[in-house]
């Protein structure tokens, strides 16, 4: 008989069994930002009893517009504490835990809740690569849903479970895009299968001297001339370095030397004149024209073929309307002159008109070259004033700080007038500047529905009913679901042993280890000649031992920086095996012995052999290529191998689709980061 209540509705839809376990099931959220506020609060709605979340940061301002459980009065406050206090408050039971340890005070443990007496949430505001979060703890949940937005964090997520064996839901958003991925060990494929691209990085010399794109002129503007006016003057040990290198002749001529000297002394009178009437003035004058005027001077520089030169920027005639803005950048490099370019060959960047600018919001307005000058101008006076008003406090950028967002806008924009880049607006600035990616509230709430859906899926063991969900920028088909795929045969998580070592680092030795542990209840003792076999342990990448390195035999692993949490790792020399992870934990307080393992050894698996070499032809061979980051694959329900999708969105020659056609996922729409 259905129940009355709060959870009627919930038990109706999901039936008595299928509610009955979320109910009493024990499930991990790890993150509390976007998507975790919202899976939060999807969850106590839908009847979970017992949730514990865990996540380390606090509530920033520009959080509140999408990360609806938190208030203005929480700032500063801690994100997993705050929200699951609001959360609570939807299915009200024996009152949030909050802590910050794994069994601190106000803890419950956990305990299983029954249905009608609302939810259990255990809050935890902390790290969860603390060593307290091992496998033995992970093992404690049913489920584990990670909305977390950074790799390494989500790598470590990964591997602990993998480690333990718990299933894992990933989640990422990026703008309307967004991806729901359940995991688990030796059925599906995980985190760490499929490689990531690495984030891009650019060179403080492109960033200074010639840049090519926004992005360029925004780090420009943050990192650069914002704390160069405004931040830790170095100026001293800058001259000290320069006297130095004219002593010993390093990299430069003397006479190279001094003409650094004087543009370093002019930039140090140009950070003390900033509190003057005219001070952003010279400011101006100084960083848009001067030095570009100088850079025009290094004729080599401007050799380079696609190097477009910079056109210096005059103050008066931006003010009066009549500079001519600079054409955006072609690929060949452009002659370039210094002042103002011809009417000819460029075209007049006036103001909108105020109608325009009052139909669009502040943040998305495109500011003219004017408008630049005297946001420049406005900001350098407000920061100025700040640093007289507070002369022992440093000025750094802070997308949520106005003046400091609105020198890095006027400041970006101008330098990329000058080099012919295409400006940016407030918004955009914002979001590049602030290394963030455009959070949308409906996506993140999108993606935690679909969380909540294969959790239920997964607890009942229905794993029939998952797959990969990727929520797409385009209109004919939002949701893409795929096949979920199999684990890849080489990756260096999932196709590892895993094997819980509780044990007393302060008196377990490596040697012990080796020996006790490796040898003889793991069996690694011989190999297939009947020779001991040799072995290698890591922690990490860092080697301890290996056949020609025993000296760390005697030492226990306290001594080695082994703790809990972390992970010995044995290979064997001859490389037939599958690696063999020991994850540390906590030896039970009433036992005596130096470690405790489970009761039988697991039965590691032999490495596949390494495929025939390909018959020699002319041809090129594309079979042991590694799958580009600009490919995606599926799985078909009818086919057991891996289809690459066609230009048309068909997989392969025998037209693999998805529930209402050709699946056509473009490239940057598949992992998201």
């Amino acid at each position: 008989m259905v129940g009355v209540g709060r959870s009627a509705h919930a038990q109706a839809l999901l039936g008595k069994n299928a509610f009955s376990k979320i109910r009493h099931s024990k499930v991990l959220v790890v993150g509390a930002g976007g998507i975790g506020c919202e899976l939060l609060k999807n969850l106590v709605l839908v009847g979970f009893g017992n949730i514990e979340i865990i996540d380390l940061d606090t509530i920033d301002l520009s959080n509140l517009n999408r990360q609806f459980l938190f208030r203005k009065a929480d700032i500063k406050k801690s994100k997993a504490l705050v929200a699951s206090a609001f959360a609570h408050q939807f299915n009200p039971g024996p009152g949030p835990s909050q802590n910050s340890s794994v069994d601190g005070p106000g803890s419950t443990g956990g305990v299983a809740v029954d249905a009608g007496k609302g939810v259990n949430i255990k809050a935890r505001h902390g790290n969860i690569k603390e060593p307290e979060n091992d496998v033995e703890w992970m093992k404690g949940f049913d489920l584990v849903m990670s909305a977390l937005d950074n790799m390494d964090a989500r790598r470590h997520v990964n591997r602990l479970c993998v480690s333990a064996g718990v299933p894992l839901i990933e989640s990422g958003t990026q703008g309307y895009l967004g991806q729901v991925t359940p995991m688990q060990k030796d059925r599906t494929e995980c985190y760490d299968c499929v490689s990531k691209p690495t984030p891009k990085t650019f060179p403080v010399c492109t960033i200074r001297a010639t840049p090519s794109e926004p992005i360029h002129c925004i780090v420009w503007g943050k990192s650069y001339l914002l704390p160069k006016l405004f931040g830790e003057d170095d100026e001293a040990s800058d001259e000290q370095e320069l006297e130095k290198a004219k002593a010993t002749d390093q990299d430069a001529s003397v006479a190279e030397i001094e003409e650094l000297k004087k543009e370093a002394a002019a930039f140090r009178d140009v950070r003390k004149g900033l509190h003057e009437e005219d001070g952003a003035k010279k400011t101006f004058e100084k960083v848009f024209g001067d030095d570009i005027r100088r850079l025009l001077k290094m004729e080599d520089m401007w050799k380079v073929p696609g190097r477009v030169k910079p056109v210096p920027l005059d103050y008066n005639t931006i003010l009066d309307g009549s500079f001519r803005v600079p054409p955006l950048a072609k690929a060949a490099s452009a002659p370039g002159k210094e002042g103002p370019v011809p009417a000819s060959t460029s075209q007049v960047n006036p103001a909108p008109a105020t109608s325009v600018l009052q139909d669009k919001l502040k943040d998305q307005q495109e500011l003219s070259i004017k408008q630049n000058l005297e946001l420049f101008l406005e900001s350098c006076k407000k920061l100025s004033a700040r640093g007289i008003s507070n002369p022992g406090t440093l000025i750094s950028f802070d997308k949520d700080d106005d003046d400091t967002l609105d020198f890095v806008l006027a400041t970006a924009n101008l330098r990329a007038t000058a080099y012919g880049i295409p400006t940016k607006t407030r918004f955009e600035v914002k979001e590049m500047a602030g290394n963030i990616i455009p959070a949308i509230a409906t996506t993140n709430a999108v993606i935690a529905g679909y969380i909540v859906m294969r959790a239920i899926n997964i607890l009942q063991n229905d794993w029939s009913k998952c797959s990969n969900v990727y929520l797409r920028g385009d209109p004919a088909r939002l949701i893409a679901p795929i096949a979920l795929q199999p684990p890849e045969d080489n990756c260096g998580v999932c196709a590892d042993v895993y094997v819980p070592l509780a044990c007393d680092v302060e008196r377990l030795t490596l040697g012990s280890f080796v020996g006790e542990i490796v040898r003889s209840w793991l069996g690694w003792n011989t190999n297939d000649d009947g020779d001991q076999m040799e072995i290698a342990v890591y922690e990490d990448k860092r080697l301890l031992a290996d056949p020609d390195f025993e000296d760390n035999y005697g030492k226990t692993l306290a001594d080695l920086g082994i703790s809990r949490g972390k992970t010995l790792t044995v290979t064997d020399e001859d490389n037939l095996y599958r690696n063999v992870n020991f994850s540390i934990c906590a030896l039970p307080a009433s036992t005596n012995s130096t470690f405790h393992l489970p009761s039988n050894a697991p039965q590691v698996p032999r490495r596949p052999k390494a495929p025939e070499p390909a018959p020699t032809s002319s041809v090129p061979s594309v079979a042991g290529t590694k799958r580009s980051a600009d490919d995606f694959d599926i799985l078909s329900a009818s086919s057991s191998k891996k289809q690459k999708l066609d230009a048309n969105g068909a997989a392969g020659s025998n037209g693999d689709k998805g529930p209402n056609g050709p699946i056509d996922l473009s490239d940057d729409e598949i992992e998201i980061l």
